[in-house]
């Protein structure tokens, strides 16, 4: 059966890589489609079944087949130095596996899924999936009871691991000196007896931030920035932009960190009182930033959108009276830069408003 496994690894890393230009968070390669996994597996095990019944020993069946770990999320490092992929079983808990192309090297992590590789090949990073056995037992209670997803950092050189937990979203800067992660929001807690029953209680507010910590990878400095509800590196690996929103909104803002200048002041990219700063865009290659600006009402639902352009100055490009009657720019939205950054894709849709009149 190990045969088999080497086998179906050798097949698939003889596939073709492709590269995501868009949407690639996690500087990930990934390999052609979870189907021609599947047909791999279907075919190498095929080749097993003939090959044992031929020996005059039991043919492969349908339980063995089970046992098989598809392949997902692959990535392959820049210089092609390294790969991560993930080994999931139909049931069980997966792994992430960490090996090396030019040596004998491998790391593994348990319970991971999703790599990613610095583009210097000198770090993975991992998200990593409660057991499978906690998310059976947490499906009897409520989402609030839920566990979390965690973080395994790995140096390849040595194999160093640094664990976090509650990470919801990690990102590495496209130079790979920096990581950014973010935390999830503190769970709340159990309504004390009569509260529930308060109809004038105020609605949860989805426009609230969490923890995101930058770490400095070579030399391990963390800085920890409150309240954060998006952020995003540029391609040269100058700048981070984050959005900030608050309980009260009285500070919400998008701002700017020189990533060259950790630790001077940030700036303020657009700062309004219960501002919701959404879809945040660098253009491909360069300093230029495209992002959706709107203001919360007093439910904590955001009302139309603008878009704007940040490159050194901010401005409005697209505000949503200039799309229409009848239409607006939604918040939640997804911008998208043409190639060369001379052009700007974004969405709208019916004004709901305007409907109901």
């Amino acid at each position: 059966m190990a045969a088999l496994g080497e086998f179906v690894i050798s097949i698939l890393f003889s596939g073709r890589w492709t590269r995501i230009r868009k949407g690639d968070e996690r500087n990930m390669t990934p390999f052609k489609s979870s189907r021609t996994v599947f047909l791999v597996l279907i075919f190498a095990a095929l080749v097993f079944s003939i090959g044992v019944s031929a020996s005059g020993k039991r043919a492969l069946t349908f339980e063995d087949l089970m046992k098989f770990k598809t392949i997902h999320s692959a990535v392959i490092s820049d210089d092609g130095e390294w790969v991560a992929y993930q080994l999931r079983p139909d049931r069980g808990d997966s792994e992430v596996v960490v090996r090396s192309t030019i040596g004998e090297m491998e790391y593994r992590v348990e319970r991971g899924k999703n790599p990613a590789i610095t583009s210097d090949s000198q770090w993975v990073a991992v998200a990593v999936s409660p057991s499978f056995e906690d998310m059976e037992k947490s499906k009897k209670g409520n989402d609030e009871d839920k566990p979390q997803d965690g973080m395994t950092l790995l140096r390849t050189s040595d194999g160093t691991v640094t664990h976090v937990d509650d990470v919801e979203k990690f990102v590495f800067s496209k130079d790979g000196a920096w990581l950014a992660y973010k935390h999830y929001g503190e769970k709340e807690e159990e309504e004390k007896e009569g509260e529930g029953d308060d109809k004038e209680k105020e609605k949860k507010n989805d426009n609230v931030g969490t923890k995101l910590v930058l770490r400095e990878l070579s030399g391990g400095r963390e800085i920890e920035l409150p309240l954060v509800t998006d952020f995003a590196f540029d391609e040269p690996g100058m700048f981070l932009v984050y959005a900030v929103a608050g309980p009260e909104g009285a500070g919400n803002g998008l701002f700017l960190l020189r990533l060259k200048d950790v630790g001077q002041p940030e700036e303020a990219v657009s700062r309004e009182a219960n501002g919701r700063y959404t879809a945040l865009t660098w253009a491909e290659d360069k300093s230029l930033l495209a992002f959706t600006a709107a203001i919360d009402d007093e439910q904590g639902k955001p009302g139309p959108a603008e878009i704007r352009i940040w490159n050194g100055q901010v401005k409005t490009a697209v505000a949503s009276s200039q799309t229409g009657d009848g239409w607006l720019v939604p918040s939640k939205n997804e911008l998208d830069f043409s190639r060369d950054g001379t052009r700007l894709f974004f969405g709208i849709k019916p004004d709901e408003a305007d409907e109901e009149k």
